[in-house]
């Protein structure tokens, strides 16, 4: 017993001196060096790299939830219930929104709430333009369409009424118009309608109208906007995402409808003002330069004059990532400043959050504001620097596509040196290279390279959009031709391959006979 007592001892001393002796090995592996347990590349900052690079991915708390009168079949945010409840109680209103942002459903809440009462009243859709007429109709088809009358009934869904034609449930016949529910119509054609004598009982059978893009009314057609907003026997929606003054222009909606009803014995007759501001998706702004695009921050368009005297646009927002950039370029140009400690982005989201979010985004842009506008009132920015601080900001990257970690050597090293810019963006003078054909279409090249397609062009000047249109189609067939047909040897590539696709095509014709003939047997047998 005793020797295997002393056996057991001596294997326990070898395998602890085996043991030490791993541990030996494995010290023998440990590095010296002071090294990060987690890099990313994102550096000390994680929240400016939150702001520069995650801006479209942070999360968006617009308090939407379900609502109690279950009016729709989505989650509306509050501005939207407010709207539900302004059309429930028969009042008008003006709203302004931002594209997207989820307005233009009022328009059709209106349209069902019309459809659903009876088969008598009418609601008006006006619309700037005939392509707005067409993709409206569309979408009133698409809705609506299974609404039925009773077979003796002439009463029709909806009809369309332009200067060049006008339907009702698709045939174009002269005053079938009369008969539909809901019309779209123009701006013109619409107060046409409003003064004539003869269609008197039908204006009287008006219950709600909607005024899209109603902003238009500063424009060429301006009058004809106005005369039809005096005119209208019932309440209005006003939709548009660029009022420049709403308050002004509402103020002038509400004397309008005092002039109509001068002593309104409900609250039916006022008009409200519904505006929102925040959008789901920010708008990234680019220039095209010089055959380039260049990302364009809403400061470099400033001038220190008309922000001393008026302060900055109550619309000009910025993205998480122009907020980044505004406040690096400040630091550098001001330097040290307890103002602008405590929007270090570090310092502002830390005691915060872990993530930012849309609506801390949006304070530290509001307190980001406040801070610049002191500056440039006090003196510390201004001259010189209100100038660098400008030519900075067109420094900032193209793209989230073009980010790359920096090395770790280099990972806490600021640059020094500032880029050489091609240009001054903001010295630009107006051109017409935007109507050269081969211009057009590198932009939607290079549009296409950034994932901006697809893409919505606009321009104030109708005639020229026209020739934009037929400009790029030209230059789209020319390449498609010059591809495939620009030589004899394109010509002959081109020959084969349509050669071989009509082969394909006729041995698959004969699999699809074959196939329906061994059907027609089976069927017979059966």
């Amino acid at each position: 017993d005793k020797k295997d007592d002393k056996k057991d001892k001596k294997d326990k001393k070898d395998k602890k001196d085996d043991k030490d002796d791993d541990d030996d090995d494995l010290d023998s592996f440990k590095s010296k060096k002071d090294m990060e347990l987690l890099w990313s590349g994102v550096g000390k900052d994680e929240y400016s790299f939150q702001l520069a690079w995650l801006g479209p991915y942070m999360t968006r708390t617009v308090g939407n939830e379900k609502d109690p009168k279950e009016r729709v079949n989505f989650k509306p945010d509050k501005w939207q219930r407010d709207l539900l409840d302004i059309v429930d109680d028969d009042r008008s209103a003006l709203i302004v929104a931002p594209t997207a942002s989820g307005k233009t459903f009022i328009g059709y809440y209106v349209m069902d709430k019309v459809l659903r009462t009876d088969d008598e009243g009418i609601a008006v859709y006006v619309a700037p333009s005939e392509a707005l007429v067409n993709q409206v109709s569309a979408e009133i088809y698409a809705r609506f369409s299974s609404k039925t009358y009773p077979l003796h009934s002439k009463t029709e869904l909806f009809g369309v009424f332009v200067k060049k034609y006008n339907n009702s449930g698709g045939v174009a016949e002269a005053g079938k118009w009369k008969n539909c529910q809901v019309l779209v119509t123009e701006p013109g054609v619409f107060e046409m309608l409003l003064l004539s004598p003869t269609h008197q009982d039908w204006v009287k059978r008006l219950r709600w109208v909607v005024f899209d893009e109603v902003h238009c009314i500063g424009g060429e057609d301006g009058l004809l906007w106005e005369h039809t907003i005096q005119l209208v026997p019932c309440p209005f929606l006003a939709l548009s995402a660029t009022v420049a003054d709403p308050e002004n222009f509402h103020g002038w909606l509400k004397k309008v409808n005092e002039k109509k009803w001068p002593s309104p014995k409900t609250d039916k007759e006022q008009v409200e003002l519904i505006i929102h501001t925040e959008r789901w998706n920010d708008l990234y702004k680019y220039v095209y330069r010089n055959g380039e695009l260049r990302p364009f921050h809403p400061f470099i368009s400033i001038m220190e004059m008309s922000v001393n005297k008026h302060g900055l646009a109550s619309d000009l927002t910025l993205t998480p990532q122009e907020m980044a950039q505004l406040y690096h370029e400040m630091s550098k140009i001001v330097g040290v400043d307890k103002r602008l400690e405590p929007l270090a982005p570090e310092t502002f989201f830390s005691a915060r959050c872990g993530f930012v979010k849309k609506m801390d985004a949006r304070s530290y842009e509001k307190d980001l504001k406040a801070v610049f506008m002191e500056m440039v009132r006090d003196g510390t920015l201004t001259g010189p620097k209100f100038e660098k601080l400008k030519l900075g900001l067109q420094n900032m990257e193209s793209s989230q596509a073009n980010f790359q970690p920096p090395s770790r050597a280099v990972a806490d090293k600021e640059a020094d040196e500032e880029d050489g810019l091609v240009d001054d963006i903001s010295k630009m003078g107006k051109s017409m290279g935007y109507m050269q054909p081969s211009a057009l279409y590198k932009v939607c090249k290079d549009l296409d390279k950034i994932q901006a397609l697809p893409a919505i062009v606009f321009n104030f000047n109708k005639r020229e959009i026209a020739k934009m249109l037929s400009n790029l189609t030209k230059e789209l067939k020319d390449r498609q031709y010059e591809k495939y047909y620009g030589d004899e040897d394109k010509q002959f590539r081109s020959k084969k391959i349509m050669e071989k696709r009509w082969t394909d095509y006729e041995a698959r014709k004969i699999q699809y006979e074959q196939a329906l003939k061994a059907n027609a047997s089976k069927n017979q047998e059966a």
